[in-house]
C-alpha cells in the first residue's frame, strides 16, 4: 500500500496480484466470484502501512467488505492499540511458543547445526525455558537468540539489554554459517562504539521518515544528510555481510529485523542531551502517534532511562494537551469531551443486537483530528504504562457499560432514531448533562483509562530531576 502513488481500488489491486501470480481469471468472473464469497483474503503487515495512508486504506477496505460481505478477511499486525478503527473485525492474539514449539522452531531455522543443538539442549534443561520465556516464546527474539547464543554466558532480563548484547556479539562473532573461527573483515575499521553511534543515527533518521527499504544510492544520500563521514560502500558492506543487520533484496536493502531499527532509534534518543531528546522525541511521536502502540521504540527507551524519557518526551506532550483546557474544566470531563464515543454493534445481522461502546477515529490531516489521534494514542500508552495507579474492576466495568448502552438506546428511541446498524457516534447531549451517565462512563473501560491518564500525569510531573539518572547513565551520555 505504501508503494502505491495516487488513488487505487482494492479489487484492481487483488486482480493484478492474481495476474502476477499466473492467474488467467477474467475480470467479470472475478466480480461474480467475489459476490459468491469463495475467497479468503490474507492481508499481512497492517501495522506497516504509514499513518498518512492508513485512513484511506481503512475506508477502502470497509467499502470492499460491504460490497463483498460473503468472503473472509484476515489481517495480521503487531499489537496495535485496541484496533478500534477495525471494529468490524474480531481481534485474536497469537499465543506464545511453549517449550516444545520453541524447540521445533529452532530445528526449522537454517543455521549452524552445532549452535542449534546447543540451544535445543538448553531449552530442554529444566528451568531454562521458564527463566527466559520472554525470549524463547517469541519467534523473533528466539531467532536472534539463536544467532547470538554462543556468546551469551547469561541472558539479560530486559529486552533492550538483549538487543545490546546481540549487536555486541554480531560485532565480534564468527560467520555462523561456517564451522571454525572464521570472522568476516569489517571494512570501515571503526571501533565498536562508533559502529553503534553511527548505526543508531542512521536507524533514527530512517525510522522517523518511515523508511525500511532503500537502494545503495539512497543510503549514500542519507549519509550526506546526517553527516556520516564514512565510505558508504564499505559501511554498507559491513552492515550487510559482517553484521547482518541489513539484507539485500534485488537492487535494494532492508533491515534484517525491523526490531533492530527500533532498538537503535531508542538508543539514539537515549544518548541525546535533555533538550535534544525532548525535541526529537516529541517530534517523532507527533509525526506518527501510532508508534506509541505499534512499535517498541518508546517502551524500550523508557526501559533504558525511565525518568528522562517520561519527563522530557511524554510529559511535554501531556502538558500540551492539558493546556487546551482554557476554561479549567474538571479534568475528567475535559478529557472525555476530547473523545467521540460511539455505540457499536459488531454483528448487525444478529438478533438480538449485542452492543459495545467504542471510540470513533476522526480523519487525520486536520489540526483537531491530529490532536485527537495524539491524545488517543497517549491515552492508551499512558494507561498501559501506569496500569496500577487506579484499581481496576472488570466486572464493574461490564455492568457500567451495559447500563450506559441501555440508557443510550432508550434516549435514541425517544428521539425516534432507528436501531443502530454497525456503529454510530453518540451525541454528547445524551450523557454530558446526566450525572448517572457520567458516573457510568467513569466506571467503564473508557473512564478507567482517562483516570489512569490523569493520575499518571501527576506522577510524571512529580519526578525528581535530581534522581533522573545513575552515574553510569550520565557517563554513557558524555562524548
Amino acid at each position: 500500500i505504501d508503494g502505491i502513488e495516487g488513488d487505487y481500488e482494492l479489487k484492481d489491486l487483488f486482480f493484478n496480484k492474481l495476474s502476477d501470480l499466473g492467474s488467467t481469471l477474467d475480470p467479470d468472473y472475478m466480480d461474480r466470484s467475489l459476490v459468491s464469497g469463495v475467497y479468503i483474503f490474507l492481508l499481512d503487515g497492517y501495522d506497516e502501512i504509514t499513518s498518512e495512508k492508513r485512513d484511506a486504506f481503512n475506508k477502502k477496505l470497509d467499502v470492499f467488505i460491504d460490497r463483498y460481505p460473503e468472503n473472509y478477511f484476515i489481517l495480521s499486525s503487531r499489537p496495535f492499540s485496541s484496533f478500534i478503527e477495525l471494529q468490524r473485525f474480531t481481534v485474536l492474539n497469537v499465543s506464545p511458543f511453549d517449550k516444545d514449539q520453541a524447540i521445533s522452531q529452532v530445528k526449522k531455522i537454517k543455521y549452524d547445526k552445532a549452535t542449534k543443538d546447543k540451544l535445543i539442549k538448553a531449552l530442554r534443561n529444566e528451568g531454562f525455558y521458564e527463566k527466559y520465556k520472554s525470549f524463547a516464546s517469541n519467534p523473533l527474539l528466539l531467532s536472534i537468540l539463536l544467532l547470538t547464543y554462543d556468546n551469551f554466558s547469561t541472558l539479560p532480563q530486559k529486552v533492550h539489554n538483549f538487543y545490546s548484547e546481540a549487536f555486541n556479539t554480531m560485532l565480534e562473532k564468527h560467520d555462523a554459517s561456517k564451522n571454525g573461527n572464521y570472522r568476516r573483515e569489517l571494512k570501515c575499521k571503526l571501533s565498536n562504539d562508533d559502529y553503534k553511534k553511527s548505526f543508531a543515527k542512521f536507524c533514527f533518521y530512517t525510522y522517523y521518515h518511515g523508511i525500511t527499504e532503500f537502494t545503495k544510492e539512497e543510503i549514500k544520500d542519507i549519509f550526506k544528510k546526517i553527516r556520516l563521514d564514512y565510505n558508504a560502500d564499505d559501511y554498507i558492506d559491513d552492515l550487510h555481510n559482517a553484521l547482518c543487520v541489513l539484507i539485500q533484496e534485488g537492487f535494494g536493502y532492508k533491515f534484517s529485523h525491523r526490531s533492530f531499527q527500533e532498538y537503535f532509534s531508542a538508543v539514539y534518543l537515549k544518548e541525546l542531551d535533555d533538550k535534544n531528546m525532548q525535541k526529537c522525541g516529541t517530534k517523532l511521536i507527533k509525526k506518527n502517534p501510532d508508534i506509541l502502540s505499534k512499535d517498541t521504540v518508546v517502551s524500550m527507551l523508557i526501559d533504558m532511562t525511565r525518568e528522562r524519557s517520561l519527563k522530557y518526551i511524554i510529559l511535554p506532550l501531556l502538558e500540551e494537551i492539558e493546556q487546551r483546557n482554557i476554561d479549567k474544566e474538571e479534568p475528567f470531563l475535559f478529557y472525555l469531551r476530547m473523545l467521540q464515543l460511539s455505540i457499536y454493534n459488531p454483528r448487525p445481522n444478529i438478533i438480538p443486537a449485542q452492543y459495545i461502546v467504542a471510540i470513533s477515529i476522526p480523519r487525520r490531516g486536520t489540526a483537531e483530528g491530529d490532536m485527537f489521534n495524539l491524545f488517543l494514542d497517549l491515552l492508551y500508552f499512558v494507561s498501559n504504562t501506569f496500569p496500577d495507579v487506579i484499581p481496576r474492576n472488570e466486572e464493574k466495568e461490564t455492568k457500567a457499560e451495559q447500563l450506559f448502552i441501555t440508557r443510550i438506546l432508550e434516549k435514541a428511541d425517544a428521539d425516534n432514531i432507528d436501531t443502530i446498524y454497525g456503529y454510530d457516534d453518540i451525541s454528547p447531549k445524551y450523557y454530558f448533562d446526566d450525572d448517572e451517565m457520567i458516573e457510568a462512563i467513569k466506571n467503564m473501560w473508557v473512564g478507567y483509562r482517562i483516570q489512569c491518564y490523569i493520575q499518571a500525569l501527576k506522577c510524571i510531573g512529580e519526578i525528581d530531576e535530581q534522581n533522573d539518572d545513575t552515574i553510569d547513565d550520565i557517563l554513557q551520555e558524555v562524548e
